[in-house]
C-alpha cells in the first residue's frame, strides 16, 4: 500500500512540475502602464484560447497553472496595435517573463468628411405655410403656380 501511495505521490508531483507561469508588464510608447489590457493565451496551432487575463493598474500581468508548452500571447489595448509574442519555455523553467510589451499607438486617419443638410421643403409658422423654393425641381421659366403643384 506504501508504494501505490509513493508512487501517487512522484506523479502528481511530475504533473504539477509540467505547469508554468507566463508574466509580463504592459506599456505604451510614454512607458507609462496599460491596465486592464487583455491578456490571450492561444494555442499556435489552431488559434484556440487557452487562458486570459487583464493588466493590473500597474501594468503588469501573470497567467498561472498553464501547461508547459509552445503558446502565442497576444495583448490588446483600446487604441493600440495588438501585440504578439511567441512562447517557448525551457525544461526546466518555471515562469515565463516577456518582460516589457510596448503597445504602439494605432493611429487612423480619416478623409475629409463633408456634412450636407437639407432644408424642409415646407415650414408651417403659425397660420403661414412657407415654401422652400429649393426643395423642389423646376424648371428655368417655371411659375409659382406650378410650383405649389409639385
Amino acid at each position: 500500500m506504501k508504494k501505490i501511495l509513493f508512487a501517487l505521490l512522484l506523479i502528481s508531483h511530475a504533473a504539477l512540475a509540467q505547469k508554468i507561469s507566463i508574466k509580463g508588464k504592459v506599456l505604451d510608447g510614454d512607458d507609462k502602464p496599460l491596465p486592464s489590457a487583455t491578456v490571450i493565451l492561444l494555442n499556435p496551432t489552431d488559434s484556440s484560447l487557452v487562458n486570459f487575463g487583464a493588466s493590473k493598474a500597474d501594468g503588469s500581468f501573470e497567467l498561472k497553472n498553464v501547461n508547459k508548452a509552445e503558446y502565442m500571447l497576444r495583448i490588446t489595448f483600446v487604441g493600440h496595435k495588438t501585440f504578439s509574442y511567441r512562447v517557448v519555455p525551457t525544461a526546466d523553467q518555471l515562469v515565463v517573463d516577456i518582460g516589457v510589451a510596448k503597445m504602439e499607438e494605432a493611429k487612423t486617419e480619416l478623409d475629409e468628411v463633408v456634412v450636407r443638410g437639407d432644408k424642409a421643403p415646407v415650414e408651417i409658422k403659425g397660420d403661414t405655410i412657407v415654401f422652400n423654393a429649393t426643395s423642389f425641381k423646376t424648371k428655368q421659366n417655371d411659375n409659382v403656380e406650378e410650383l405649389l403643384k409639385k
